[in-house]
């Protein structure tokens, strides 16, 4: 049979590959969305609740000031994350565009280039944060001189992780793609858990600030060898072929660029509004608005935890051109999500004031009762966004979803001034 030259709809590959290539495509059903959504929901809620549990014990035995810098140096590697530009979901996106044309033979070029330039990526981002610390520490975050040599070595063995942290992402790419949440959830709710749990337990063996930090460097390690020997093990195509190609960066970045504009924008819309409260009211009043926000928050869980499952779902479907089931899919997530999360909403918006007062008491009530209602009508329209969101960069749009963000910012950045 005469070789067939097959491209994707990105033009990320233009590999000559026979018929006989071809695996079967990836197919994807309304029962398999499901179930992918509740093993998401998992991977959340049992990491939260082990959170929950240890918190206590860490605040308690590390101390309000160890345990407010260890939060801070987390903030500050949140933020050193986006220097991962994305690569993560486009890899995403274009294994799952793969998978869904039965391309299987591509996937050590798109995977081993995504792995190179994610590694590439936290080894600049480490080096970034390891020269920038001393600044970091003496001047931008105003540590105080007995945590100063704590927080120098914090930010250090935070620089090291970078390089093992950076790759886990376009590993879980590859099993978000293959539909393969199972095998996803498996490794990252152990892993997320410990993160709770290796605090409180190195804190019992009598290990300081530095050893906690260095041990969940260590877990970042385990967790990023995980990964990739199920990633092995899924697609053996891996281990035949170590590929790289410059051209495909190109696309990785392209499209990953855009997502880290959405990503890079987000927190401002999403922590703007205490910043707003506490410019025109007061900071007790941004005391009074946080419980509201944590409570309505939590109805995000189920929609985010479909969304992760739609993204590769529609990069899949939008790469075999099947667009009546990215339609279908769209109405009747929109469709569940308002009958589920819908109902909670409105029991948010009716019994606000009981819920607050028999959580923190009347004064939170008579404070946070409207809050909660107007955010819980809030998270619900976010929570229906997040579908056409998801469907716009499983088709290849994240452009879209970038430039809207940016135009929300100034109306956020500009109430104040009006």
């Amino acid at each position: 049979m005469p070789p067939v030259r097959l491209e994707t709809k990105m033009g990320i590959l233009t590999e000559t590959v026979t018929e006989a290539s071809r695996a079967p495509a990836l197919k994807i059903g309304g029962s398999l969305l499901a179930r992918n959504t509740v093993l998401n929901v998992a991977g959340q809620v049992i990491p939260l609740l082990v959170g929950v549990a240890t918190m206590p014990y860490v605040i308690r035995h590390l101390g309000p000031d160890r345990f407010g810098l260890l939060s801070l140096a987390w903030v500050v590697v949140g933020y050193f994350g986006l220097f991962d530009l994305g690569i993560g979901p486009a890899a995403t996106k274009f294994v799952a565009e793969l998978l869904g044309k039965g391309e299987t033979e591509k996937l050590p070029t798109v995977v081993w280039t995504a792995l190179a330039t994610q590694s590439s990526f936290g080894l600049l981002a480490g080096l970034l944060l390891a020269t920038s610390s001393p600044a970091l520490v003496n001047h931008f975050l105003k540590v105080s001189l007995a945590l100063r040599a704590d927080a120098h070595w914090v930010f250090l063995i935070l620089a090291v992780s970078f390089p093992i942290s950076f790759p886990v992402g376009s590993l879980r790419g590859v099993l978000a793609a293959s539909q393969r949440f199972d095998l996803l959830n498996a490794i990252g709710i152990p892993s997320r858990a410990l993160g709770f749990v290796i605090p409180a337990g190195a804190l019992a063996l009598g290990f300081n600030l530095r050893g906690i930090v260095l041990f969940l460097v260590v877990g970042q390690a385990v967790g990023l060898g995980a990964y990739f020997l199920v990633c092995l093990r899924l697609y053996p195509a891996l281990r035949r072929r170590c590929a790289f190609k410059r051209s495909l960066v190109r696309c990785l970045l392209g499209f990953g660029g855009w997502v880290t504009v959405s990503d890079g924008v987000n927190p401002i819309l999403a922590y703007f509004d205490r910043f707003l409260i506490g410019a025109l009211r007061s900071i007790a009043a941004v005391g009074f608005y946080t419980p509201p926000y944590m409570i309505s928050s939590k109805l995000g869980i189920l929609p985010g935890s479909l969304a992760a499952t739609l993204f590769p779902a529609f990069s899949t479907s939008a790469g075999r051109g099947d667009d009546e089931w990215v339609k279908s899919a769209l109405v009747r997530s929109l469709k569940y999500l308002l009958l589920l999360v819908g109902p909670a909403a409105l029991v948010l918006v009716f019994f606000a004031r009981p819920i607050l007062t028999l959580w923190l008491g009347a004064k939170f009530a008579g404070e946070g009762a409207l809050v909660l209602q107007i955010l819980a009508v809030g998270v619900l329209i976010n929570s229906l966004a997040n579908v056409p969101y998801n469907l716009l960069r499983g088709i290849g749009h994240p452009d879209l979803t970038a430039k809207f963000h940016l135009l929300e910012v100034p109306l956020h950045v500009g109430l104040p001034g009006s």
